[in-house]
């Protein structure tokens, strides 16, 4: 944030780029830094894999009611084909 705040300063002074990129830089890297840390100490608390497993539990739950009716068909098909 610290590094943020350097270069408005220097944007509101309308300082040169050649002054600003040392700190536009630097927060970039900070910036970087954060988000590979925050990726390496919480690497399942991604929304979208939390989507995704919802989705699979309900894809598969699904999948179990259609064989399930299958099932059943073929077992009324060979009851019927018996009479």
């Amino acid at each position: 944030m610290i590094m943020l705040g350097a270069v408005y300063t220097h944007y509101a002074l309308h300082d040169k780029l050649d002054r600003m990129a040392p700190g536009i830089v630097f927060s970039l890297l900070l910036i970087t830094r954060l988000i590979i840390y925050r990726q390496e100490k919480y690497p399942n608390s991604n929304i979208t894999n939390e989507k995704s497993t919802k989705i699979n539990e309900e894809i598969e739950s699904e999948e179990e009611e259609e064989e399930d009716l299958v099932d059943d068909n073929q077992k009324i098909l060979t009851e019927k084909k018996k009479d």
